[in-house]
């Protein structure tokens, strides 16, 4: 046993969690939304899929952080 003194897990510290703003999708974002959406379900992007979304966009009823 030794005397060391505690080393942390990592060799950089954690940074603060950042606040997020939760907003109102707007048309115009309609395409930046599907692809955050598509990455984080791990599902292939489809352009195709855009038309479809506006097709039944609903101005502030979508809100994305």
């Amino acid at each position: 046993m030794t005397d060391a003194p505690p080393t942390s897990p990592s060799p950089h510290p954690t940074a603060p969690p950042t606040a997020l703003t939760v907003r109102e999708i707007t048309e115009d974002d309609l395409d930046g939304w599907g692809r955050a959406y598509s990455k984080g379900n791990f599902v292939p992007y489809r352009t195709a899929s855009l038309e479809r979304r506006r097709g039944v966009f609903e101005p502030g009823r979508w809100l994305g952080a």
